[in-house]
This record gives C-alpha cells, structure tokens and sequence, in this order.
C-alpha cells in the first residue's frame, strides 16, 4: 500500500477545510523536551503548539516517501 503525501492528504481532505478545522491531540513529552521546547519558544518569540505543529509538518514531508527516518522499537 503507497502512503498519501502530506500536501496529496490535504488536498483529498480539501485543503481549506483541513487547514482551518483544529483539532486537538495529547501527546506526552518527558521532562527535558518539555523545557527545551518552552525555552525555544520563548527565545523565538512564538508558542509551544507552533513549535510542534512545525515539527510534525516537516516529519509528514520526511515520512511521505513511505520510510521512517527512524527505527521502530
């Protein structure tokens, strides 16, 4: 089975719709991500969500080519 890119994903949802409908996950971090990520956001002035959705949009991109750029446990 061939993985949808990130931007193919969107579009077959509708773009528009995709983009402005939020929706809410939990994720749990440990200690020193935590830190790291608040102090990054601080430093640049922008939210800890901002950081992760960033994060997540460049890991869909790396991933649409159907490999993970890590070893599953």
């Amino acid at each position: 089975m061939m993985m949808q890119t990130f931007h193919s994903s969107l579009s077959s949802l509708g773009e528009e719709n995709a983009i402005e409908r939020p929706y809410r996950m939990t994720a749990t971090l440990t200690a020193p991500q935590k830190v790291v990520l608040q102090e990054l956001a601080s430093k640049y002035r922008v939210s800890v969500a901002w950081l992760i959705r960033q994060a997540i949009d460049r890991f869909l991109e790396e991933v649409s080519g159907g490999k993970l750029p890590f070893e599953m446990r």
